[in-house]
C-alpha cells in the first residue's frame, strides 16, 4: 500500500494552479496546461490563476469514463 495520504474530496474546493490540477487528476502539468489551451478541462481564470473546483474535475473525469465505454 503506498505511503500517500488521500485529500478527501471536497466539490466545492478550488484548486489552484496547472500543476495541482493535473497532480488532483493524475495528469502532468504539461497535460493540464494542453487540455485547458484546448478549452477541455473544466477551468476558469480568476486574476491571472487558473482554477478548478474538485466537483468540476471530478464529474469531468466521469463524463470521460463513459464516453469511453460508449465506443
Amino acid at each position: 500500500m503506498p505511503n500517500e495520504t488521500a485529500i478527501p474530496l471536497d466539490p466545492g474546493r478550488l484548486i489552484y494552479g496547472l500543476k495541482a490540477i493535473g497532480s488532483r487528476i493524475g495528469l502532468t502539468e504539461r497535460q493540464a496546461r494542453h487540455l485547458h489551451d484546448k478549452g477541455d478541462l473544466p477551468t476558469r481564470k480568476k486574476g491571472k490563476r487558473v482554477c478548478a473546483t474538485e466537483g468540476a474535475l471530478v464529474e469531468w473525469l466521469r463524463q470521460l469514463q463513459g464516453s469511453d465505454s460508449n465506443d
